[in-house]
């Protein structure tokens, strides 16, 4: 059975077998987790150890680098992890020692150290203090493509990291509880560092004032432990992300697609809103000097047909005052038809008429006018038939 241990034990003569199930064997496992000692080599501890006090404080001396942490446990068959040579950088060093019992209970205890700077240079980025580390070595994750090299702030060398290909310089600030992250330091001002490491490729995520892709909007999103700016789809987002980044292996700023189900980034391959803004202003003034090139022939072609009536009918005018003036006419030997004879323009005046022969003409335009009227008497119906 595989619950059940087998313990033989064997005297003069005589065996004795004793059974245990497992959990009676894990029952009898000490569960003391505590320390019987603890302390640092060159220092002394504040408070005064005790096994119940889980948090000191300590001090080292400038230019430390490594500190030496010696710990005992309590019981023998309990563990500890963090005790021994440690790394510390300049400012708060924050070291956790875990003892674990034999039962599995977990019991931590901390050591704030403190190694002191000769002048320490502090910054403060998006209002929290930061302590440049200056020292070699206190990084333990260099980002690909970046080589250690030293610059000078505040007339003090500092150690840095840097990146031909990408253009960026890093720097190593510690914060008040010790915790060291790499910044990108340009001129002077200090920005978070955010890398997403993929199997495929390593990228800055860059906070840009970009618009959104098309088809996207702006919004925030969890990568690994921090919240990061990006953008997501419309509709059906399903896990899918888009962030601007640089990729530190090439140096290109571009759109990428994240999927938060494998933690897996691509290039993000889509037809560019500014592009497309520009294609459809381009579109639509060419429309536009279309409806104006037509607009404009219609309009030449209606002044144009009536310049064309004009010039038919001048042309009609020219022809008959050119046959005026080329031909005569004769006809009094023609019946009852009026005399024709060639006069020039200018000899043709019409005479002006008096009011009484103006009346005059208007009796006798009456009289014509009765005469030719028809005559009508009223008849009977028998005279009808």
């Amino acid at each position: 059975d595989n619950d059940t241990i087998t313990e033989c034990f064997s005297g003069s003569g005589t065996a004795t077998v004793s059974m245990k199930t497992q959990a009676e064997v894990e029952a009898s496992y000490s569960r003391n987790n505590n320390l019987s000692s603890l302390s640092i080599e060159g220092t002394e501890l504040s408070p005064t150890f005790s096994k119940n006090t889980l948090e000191y404080n300590a001090k080292l001396p400038a230019d430390t680098t490594k500190a030496k942490i010696l710990a005992t446990p309590e019981d023998s068959k309990s563990s500890i992890v963090g005790a021994g040579e440690v790394d510390v950088t300049d400012g708060l060093n924050k070291i956790e020692l875990t003892v674990t019992a034999q039962h599995g209970e977990k019991k931590t205890y901390v050591i704030n150290l403190m190694v002191e700077e000769l002048e320490p240079i502090k910054v403060k980025v998006d209002g929290k203090t930061y302590t440049i580390v200056r020292k070699k070595g206190m990084v333990d994750n260099i980002p690909v493509g970046f080589v250690e090299t030293k610059i000078k702030i505040n007339d003090q060398e500092v150690i840095a990291y840097k990146s031909e290909v990408a253009k960026i310089t890093l720097v190593a600030l510690k914060n008040e509880e010790g915790l060291v992250d790499l910044f990108i330091y340009n001129k002077g001002k200090y920005i978070s560092f955010k890398e997403a490491v993929s199997p495929e490729m390593n990228l800055l995520i860059l906070d840009s004032n970009k618009k959104a892709p098309f088809g996207f909007l702006k919004t925030r999103f969890k990568y690994k432990s921090n919240y990061i700016n990006g953008y997501k789809f419309i509709k059906n987002n399903k896990g899918y992300y888009v962030v601007y980044a640089k990729n530190l292996e090439n140096g290109k700023n571009n759109f990428y697609l994240y999927n938060s189900k494998d933690n897996s980034f691509q290039v993000l391959y889509t037809f560019p809103y500014e592009v497309l803004m520009y294609v459809s202003g381009f579109a639509l003034l060419f429309i536009l000097i279309i409806i104006l090139i037509l607009f404009i022939k219609i309009l030449k072609k209606m002044f144009t047909s009536k310049e064309k009536k004009i010039s038919k009918y001048q042309k009609k005018i020219l022809k008959l005052q050119k046959k005026l003036d080329e031909e005569s006419y004769d006809i009094d030997d023609v019946d009852e038809r009026p005399n024709i004879k060639k006069i020039e323009k200018d000899e043709y005046v019409v005479p002006k008429k008096t009011r009484k022969e103006k009346l005059k003409e208007l009796e006798e335009a009456k009289e014509k006018l009765n005469s030719r009227k028809p005559r009508r008497r009223k008849i009977t119906l028998e005279e009808d038939d």
